[in-house]
């Protein structure tokens, strides 16, 4: 569904991908909402909002333990057949951060193209040195043989 507002690809940087990952990893990464939807507040600002505190007493604290054991007595360990998953919120709209357009690439300039004529010189230049570097020795010859690399003869005591 991502892919299909945006000719086939999957933007990264947009609120379609941001929803995905929050449901697949809820824990790590929150639900994006949609722009001007939602006022965020520190957890200070919130409390002199509502102006009340945030302490429970005893009993508070006990009538929610007492709920929570009872709730979970009455629910079943497997889920049954017939039970649904509950829905996942989903929006379909779409804000990118940022559009990336992609713009084909102009012709190099000639800055690039003389250094890559000198590169590719001085790199023949160097197979140059090398090769007659190899046949020169193969010329002189050489006592354990003509072979390009150093070579040590193995000696076995029999």
């Amino acid at each position: 569904e991502i892919a299909s507002h945006h000719q086939c690809t999957v933007p990264l940087h947009g609120r379609l991908f941001a929803q995905w990952l929050h449901h697949a990893y809820p824990r790590e990464c929150p639900y994006p909402h949609e722009a001007g939807t939602k006022n965020p507040m520190t957890a200070d600002q919130w409390l002199q909002e509502k102006k009340t505190t945030i302490s429970s007493s005893k009993d508070e604290i006990r009538s929610y333990v007492e709920q929570a054991e009872t709730a979970e007595g009455s629910e079943s360990a497997t889920p049954t057949a017939t039970a649904e998953a509950p829905k996942l919120p989903w929006s379909s709209a779409e804000e990118l951060i940022a559009r990336h357009v992609h713009k084909k690439p102009k012709g190099s300039s000639w800055v690039r193209k003389v250094a890559f004529c000198i590169a590719a010189v001085s790199g023949l230049i160097a197979i140059f040195h090398t090769v007659s570097d190899s046949f020169a020795s193969l010329g002189r010859g050489s006592k354990q043989g003509s072979s390009l690399l150093p070579c040590v003869g193995k000696q076995h005591a029999c």
